[in-house]
């Protein structure tokens, strides 16, 4: 009993591999709203009083590229059930990798608003 507690209950193949084809499927239904979100956030941004610096249009239009790339290959059914969980942490981080950039190169209270 405390051997599998230091190792950890492992799932059943079946469960994994169901549990992964999930999360491929929420990654395939999120990623157009993330895309969608970080495209609205570039465009009020500017209106709003927040700076939007070339460098901050250079992290977004990268990760703008890494979300067409995967939303590309999800709908394909290139990206394989082992790759599922990490794909589906990659669509969770871009709007938060996006928006500490912008905070870390701008001084603008209102962007966490």
């Amino acid at each position: 009993m405390a051997a599998d507690a230091k190792r950890g209950m492992k799932p059943a193949a079946d469960v994994a591999q169901r549990l992964a084809e999930l999360a491929l499927v929420r990654a395939r239904m999120f990623l157009p709203i993330v895309m969608f979100a970080i495209v609205i956030a570039l465009i009020i941004s500017e209106p709003s009083g927040i700076p939007v610096t070339r460098i901050v249009v250079v992290v977004n239009a990268g990760v703008m590229a890494i979300a067409v790339t995967l939303f590309v290959q999800l709908r394909r059914g290139r990206i394989s059930a082992r790759w599922a969980h990490a794909v589906g942490s990659v669509v969770w981080l871009m709007t938060p990798i996006t928006t500490l950039v912008s905070t870390g190169l701008t001084d603008a209270p209102t962007l966490t608003l």
